[in-house]
């Protein structure tokens, strides 16, 4: 089969991996439907590598004809959705979501929003619901890919057909051992980066290079594995789920099986053919460009909680906008021949969003669009103090963060993760108060207990451990007198924890330590600054998305067992202080917002706490939480 014939089958099964993403992103049960863009990635390797081998064995390819091509297939629908997003933005966006929004509009420019994504993916940093183009980091991938594959074949044109097939069965290869290896040490990064994702395309260039021969019944056995690989990658997988890395390989095997088996007669093409199928996948491009920032827009006005029924409705409006762009924006420019100017819209488009993106990055987001009060709740989400993220050998060096008086001799230690550090500035105040002194080992995402690791949270597991030991270390060395350990406890998986933290206790207190748990600050359905201003700017009386005590206590209810029973541990229990009467969080104290995103305390809102604190602990009589 020549590679510039129509191939229906394809488009079916871009129909599938954009539904799967759809999906997934509007929590429509399919857990691991992130992987329908690794499926997307195989594809274009295997139709890009066919269209330049194809073109080069003719003599009619050139760089400027391959990009002239991209940019009419990739641009225009992309900057209509940019531009549409950046003026909805103008009107419901906070102006630091819109000053970000700004930032990745900028990078999408320059086709490294994949950077920028993994830069500014930090824990205390806005939840990825309310960026509207951070789906485009995908598409970065490809444009970067784009810019290398050219290269690649032109360089080994020529000289052999196993030159070609081997180099890129080499860059395949490496690519896919450091994924695995860059998915173990830096997840984040593996996720969003080239180097770890290129194997996925050249998957789909070697395929497009020699397809396999076999005879049909074994064709289409092999096109049903395909499938079977990607209803288990999309059932089983999800967010907890190590990736890229091996996992990835169930996904990409799928659409590679498929690919070489779907054969015309077959059940497989059949299904894949049908109209519905084949419509999906030829507006799949459109449809993921809004997909995403419906959902963003979605969630912001329903601060964070929308219905099963909006959710259903914003993936069905965006079957519709896709099919809009694909039918009226994208299809004209496709068949348009642009008479060769195409790298000059495509510059002047870049340059055009750069602009639009500079403009909410210098307008600071624009907060006069709003009232003082909604700017004062929102601007909540950056009173944050003492946020350290330690790693062991800043704890070895004793580089750690420094609380309440300044004595040598640190009187208490708090060790845990990113809510460790929320809490210290009321553990600094209840210090200072009391005429202690106190040392922070904090590192977000790794709780406070020894021999413990949770791969879903991203950490490479060694740090993990290593971190843990060091600050055992520290407390012994320095026969500390109080240990408070404090965690988002709810939020690892309860599988060992609690037998962790038992033990941890119990070496701690060996070692002459008392050891105080701070129960887990509540934890809120939706980022309380953001939450209480948009409240604040459309009057919705109450707190709707706010947590109850009867939900913390049934989340909880396991723990807290386990823990208040525990000869070894001094509770303190926080829903004293952060539950009102009525068993309602309290998120607002004189004003001001209690939380500084939907789970971290405030600096305020800890400062707050320090007489509470200070009470638990026993300070006001000595350091005696008994």
């Amino acid at each position: 089969m020549r590679r510039s014939e129509y191939r229906p089958e394809i488009d079916g099964l871009r129909a599938i991996s954009v539904v799967s993403v759809v999906a997934f992103h509007y929590g429509l049960s399919c857990p691991g439907g992130f992987c329908g863009v690794d499926v997307f990635y195989v594809i274009s390797g295997y139709l890009i590598t066919g269209l330049i081998r194809e073109r080069l064995h003719k003599g009619q390819f050139s760089l400027q004809d391959f990009w002239a091509r991209r940019i009419r297939r990739l641009l225009p629908a992309l900057l209509v959705m940019v531009i549409s997003v950046w003026a909805m933005a103008m009107v419901v966006l906070l102006p630091t979501d819109n000053k970000d929004l700004g930032k990745s509009l900028v990078a999408q420019s320059l086709l490294v929003s994949n950077v920028y994504f993994w830069r500014t993916n930090e824990y205390f940093g806005n939840a990825s619901e309310n960026k509207p183009l951070l789906h485009t980091w995908s598409l970065s991938v490809e444009e970067q890919f784009y810019l290398l594959l050219p290269a690649l074949l032109l360089f080994t044109h020529g000289r052999s057909r196993l030159s070609t097939k081997r180099t890129i069965q080499a860059g395949l290869l490496a690519s896919l051992a450091f994924s695995v290896w860059f998915t173990a040490w830096k997840p984040t990064a593996a996720f969003y980066l080239l180097p770890s994702r290129m194997w996925e395309l050249l998957l789909g260039s070697l395929l497009s290079m020699r397809e396999p021969e076999l005879s049909p019944p074994k064709l289409r056995a092999l096109g049903w594995l395909g499938m079977a690989f990607l209803a288990a990658s999309f059932w089983l997988f999800g967010p907890a789920t190590p990736f890229p890395g091996f996992a990835a390989l169930l996904p990409c095997l799928g659409a590679i099986f498929i690919l070489a088996g779907t054969i015309p007669g077959h059940s497989l093409h059949k299904f894949l053919t049908k109209p519905p199928m084949v419509v999906l996948g030829k507006i799949s491009y459109s449809l993921y460009l809004w997909h995403w920032p419906l959902f963003v827009f979605l969630h912001y006005l329903t601060n964070g909680s929308p219905s099963l029924p909006q959710r259903v409705s914003g993936a069905l409006l965006s079957v519709l906008l896709g099919y809009w762009s694909w039918r009226f924006v994208e299809q004209p420019w496709r068949q348009g021949k642009g008479k060769g100017l195409e790298l000059k819209a495509g510059a002047v488009a870049s340059l055009l969003l750069i602009f639009l993106g500079a403009i909410s990055i210098w307008g600071n987001g624009f907060p006069g669009r709003f009232s003082p009060r909604v700017i004062e709740l929102a601007d909540a989400e950056s009173d944050r103090e003492m946020v350290a993220d330690l790693n062991a050998n800043q704890i070895i060096r004793d580089q750690v963060t420094h609380l309440g008086v300044n004595k040598q001799q640190a009187d208490f230690v708090v060790w845990g993760d990113s809510h460790a550090m929320a809490i210290s500035p009321g553990l600094d105040l209840a210090a200072r108060r009391a005429g202690l002194s106190g040392r922070a080992l904090t590192r977000s995402g790794t709780p406070p207990v020894l021999g413990y690791f949770d791969p879903s949270k991203k950490r490479p597991q060694a740090e993990t451990l290593a971190f843990a030991e060091a600050a055992r270390d520290y407390i012994r060395k320095r026969s500390v007198k109080e240990v408070i350990l404090v965690g988002s406890w709810s939020y690892y998986s309860p599988k060992g924890l609690k037998e962790a933290l038992v033990s941890t206790a119990t070496e701690l207190a060996k070692s002459g330590s008392r050891v105080s748990v701070l129960l887990e600050v509540p934890p809120q359905s939706a980022d309380v600054p953001r939450s209480l201003a948009l409240d604040e700017r459309f009057s919705v009386a109450g707190h709707p998305w706010a947590a109850t005590l009867v939900d913390y206590d049934r989340k909880n209810r396991d723990f807290l067992t386990e823990i208040s029973h525990n000869p070894q541990i001094h509770l303190i229990d926080i829903r004293r202080a952060l539950f009102d009467e009525k068993g309602n969080s309290i998120v607002l104290i004189d004003g001001r917002p209690v939380y500084s995103d939907s789970g971290h305390l405030s600096a305020s809102g800890s400062k707050w706490l320090a007489d509470f604190l200070g009470e638990q602990l026993g300070w006001a009589e000595g350091l005696s939480p008994r």
